[in-house]
C-alpha cells in the first residue's frame, strides 16, 4: 500500500454508567434522570477537559410489538440542553414468529 492508504489511529476513550440492573421501570425518563442524578454534578468539570467532545446519553430500545412509542417531557430535554448532553437511540423490533 502506498502512503496514501495508511491507517489512521485516533484516540477514542469513554466512561460508561448503564441504569441496567438500578431502574426497574420500562419508561426510558426514569433511566435517564437517573443517569443524570449520578453525573449532572460532575459534567461541568468534565466539560473543561479539553480532551472531552461529546456527553452523550445512548438508548437501545428493543421493541416488543408495533406502534410502540414514548414520550420525554420537555422539561427533561431542556436538563439534557442545559448540561450539554445528546440523546442518542438506537431501536430494534424483532419480528415475532406466528
Amino acid at each position: 500500500m502506498g502512503p496514501e492508504h495508511r491507517k489512521r489511529e485516533l484516540p477514542v476513550g469513554g466512561w460508561f454508567l448503564t441504569s441496567r440492573g438500578y431502574v426497574e421501570s420500562d419508561d426510558i425518563a426514569d433511566h435517564i434522570l437517573w443517569l443524570l442524578e449520578h453525573v449532572s454534578n460532575t459534567l461541568p468539570s468534565v466539560r473543561n477537559i479539553d480532551e472531552v467532545t461529546l456527553v452523550n446519553i445512548f438508548c437501545c430500545w428493543h421493541l416488543s410489538g408495533w406502534n410502540e412509542g414514548c414520550r420525554i417531557e420537555s422539561s427533561l430535554l431542556l436538563e439534557l440542553g442545559r448540561l450539554g448532553v445528546s440523546l442518542d437511540f438506537d431501536i430494534y423490533n424483532w419480528p415475532t414468529e406466528n
